[in-house]
């Protein structure tokens, strides 16, 4: 994959634990576009469908444990789990995806408690970017900008470049437009609490938001999950709200389509109360947030 310098790194760079936990490489790169190329022909192939449009498809980014916890809840289960309850059920063979550059603790038995859905797992090397769209909570003026002038569609396309010269996220992209609704969990960070809580969709990976994005735009509905346990909580999983509006006031949800773009707040109460605190650094994470590191691209 063609890389702009500086631009994509490993997400082994950023993590504070060992790059051993990142085990996917350019051959697991080409198994995942196989799998994804063996998945598009059994739909595109489907002698019962009037139309390419299916119903639903389940995205779910990160890997299985999340922050690499052992304790924590595994992401994609507790994400069929909330959309089941959005739905009430799950028409025939709705799919479950799960994309990971770690290793994935994740089997069919783990969502096997669910009929008709249908686990399908890519272990790779998201593309990701350096460069940090949202400012740390302790950049509070920058941070606020940040927020203010971006949305959905706006950090989407910060992913272009990057999205466009993945041959993966381009096969992403041609699966993604397939669907009808496409449901992702708003709850995965690089967690450096208290002060270093990125974003993965946002600062991160905003081309798989470029992906989503092209689905959108062909007349899919992409629904952000809330999938927050708070008695799982971890610091970073407090920091970040989608804005709802509408119908979607109260609800566990917010939907992104080609007609509705999407904002984002930090929540009020927790804003005032770091304010509070004078949004105090400490050394760690000065350095870390100066921090440069060696260009290299995900193949190196």
């Amino acid at each position: 994959m063609a890389a702009k310098e500086g631009d994509v790194g490993s997400p082994a760079e950023m993590y504070e634990g060992p790059a051993s936990a990142f085990s996917a490489n350019p051959a697991s790169e080409r198994e995942a576009i196989g799998k994804l190329d063996a998945l598009l022909k059994l739909l595109e192939d489907d002698p019962g469908k009037e139309t390419l449009m299916y119903p639903d498809l389940i995205l779910s980014l990160g890997g299985s444990k999340r922050t690499m916890d052992p304790r924590s809840e595994n992401t994609a289960v507790t994400l069929v789990q909330k959309v089941k309850s959005l739905l009430g059920r799950f028409e025939d063979s709705t799919p479950l995806l799960v994309i990971s550059g770690e290793n994935l603790d994740i089997s069919a038995q783990d969502v096997s408690f669910e009929e008709n859905v249908e686990l399908h797992r890519l272990h790779i090397r998201v593309p990701m970017k350096r460069e940090i769209v949202i400012p740390g909570v302790e950049m509070v003026a920058e941070r606020d900008a940040a927020i203010a002038g971006h949305s959905v569609n706006s950090i989407a396309e910060l992913g272009r470049e990057t999205a466009e010269n993945s041959h993966f996220i381009r096969k992403l992209t041609q699966l993604l437009k397939l669907f009808r609704r496409i449901h992702v969990h708003n709850d995965f960070w690089l967690d450096g609490h208290p002060y270093r809580c990125e974003n993965f969709f946002f600062d991160r990976t905003p081309c798989i938001l470029y992906a989503l994005k092209q689905a959108v735009d062909v007349g899919a509905t992409v629904m952000f999950i809330d999938i927050t346990d708070s008695k799982n909580a971890r610091g970073c999983r407090k920091h970040f709200q989608y804005v709802r509006e509408g119908d979607e006031v109260d609800k566990a949800f917010v939907t992104w389509t080609r007609d509705k773009d999407v904002r984002f707040r930090d929540p009020p109460v927790w804003t005032e109360k770091f304010r509070k605190k004078g949004g105090k650094r400490t050394r760690r994470s000065t350095r870390r947030l100066r921090r440069k590191t060696k260009s290299t691209s995900q193949y190196k």
